[in-house]
């Protein structure tokens, strides 16, 4: 029992660490293309999942915390955010 409980704490972390990984690549591809629609409906998504249900039953790092830290160059502004949210 308790390797099945290694096992999925494995696939969060796994699972917690690429959506680190992408969202990390999609602000600094935003850096290269400023307003670039498709990077910015995935940042979106990928902060959904931050806040997600699912992203608390993976882990307990705080996901503003982590936001914040991640986008702590401020490549993308809370505006460029409301506008693609509306879109999507």
């Amino acid at each position: 029992m308790q390797q099945n409980t290694e096992c999925f704490l494995k696939l969060g972390n796994a699972t917690v660490m690429q959506a680190v990984d992408d969202y990390k690549h999609d602000l600094k591809e935003l850096i290269k293309k400023p307003g670039d629609a498709v990077l910015l409906t995935d940042i979106v998504k990928i902060e959904k999942f931050f806040r997600s249900e699912w992203y608390k039953c993976l882990t307990d790092v705080d996901p503003e915390k982590l936001i914040k830290e991640l986008n702590g160059n401020g490549v993308i502004e809370p505006c460029q955010r409301s506008r693609t949210m509306s879109e999507g």
